[in-house]
């Protein structure tokens, strides 16, 4: 993990979604919590410039 300041969020998720995470966490030695922010970096990468839908 880097230096940058960090907050803590919890979401909650299907549970067989949370399983097969762990088990990628497992079989790679990459930390659930760095998979999940992996995840959410290039999840927010590949949208960035999209529009929300307006409410």
């Amino acid at each position: 993990m880097d230096s940058r300041e960090v907050t803590k969020l919890a979401v909650r998720i299907p549970a067989d979604l949370h399983r097969r995470i762990k088990i990628l966490s497992v079989e790679t030695g990459i930390s659930l919590q760095d998979l999940v922010r992996q995840a959410l970096e290039d999840y927010l990468r590949q949208h960035a410039g999209e529009q929300a839908p307006a409410k």
